[in-house]
């Protein structure tokens, strides 16, 4: 079953990269909105992947392009911030017949090089896995955070702030609590 069917936790929870469990599904998907903003209507088109990781959804996405693009001329951007990981990239994904529509970029999401506007589309693959993630459920009517590791050294107690007076919690306390779930 795809990832994406459980939600977007799952991904999280099972530590599945992405775009290899759903980047052809999701190649599909871009190119289609690619379509409706203006490819094959436009006489260019271009797109910016920040945070290309592997590079396995950019594949995708550009095989789909070439079949699909139509007369527009488009243009592919594919960005990481190391130059290590674009080096490698570059090295695995040249294509003599794409050197001109396909660009390896060493950028960080934070400073942006690009004008706002000068993309047609721009796709945040990557950094979507790399940022921190809060989860939450419900259990018997009270929202609780979940998977949540602690560590507490000896006997050093933790400050609940949660509640008003904040009150210490030892480690004792977490231990009991924990061994009763």
């Amino acid at each position: 079953m795809m990832c994406w069917l459980r939600g977007v936790s799952a991904f999280f929870e099972s530590k599945v990269p992405f775009s290899f469990s759903n980047g052809d599904y999701m190649a599909e998907w871009i190119v289609l909105l690619a379509k409706r903003i203006g490819l094959g209507t436009q006489s260019q088109f271009s797109i910016t992947e920040y945070g290309a990781g592997l590079g396995v959804l950019a594949q995708q996405v550009i095989s789909r392009l070439e079949k699909s693009a139509g007369k527009t001329e488009w243009h592919y951007e594919i960005s990481e911030y190391a130059a290590q990981s674009i080096d490698q990239l570059s090295a695995t994904m040249s294509r003599v017949h794409l050197q001109d529509r396909v660009r390896f970029v060493v950028q960080d999401i934070l400073t942006p090089t690009h004008r706002p506007g000068s993309q047609d589309l721009i796709i945040l693959n990557y950094l979507l896995d790399s940022l921190p993630t809060d989860q939450f459920c419900w259990n018997d009517g009270v929202l609780s955070e979940i998977l949540v590791q602690t560590d507490v050294v000896g006997d050093q107690p933790i400050i609940d702030s949660v509640h008003f007076p904040p009150h210490f919690v030892m480690p004792v306390d977490i231990d009991t609590w924990m061994n009763s779930l």
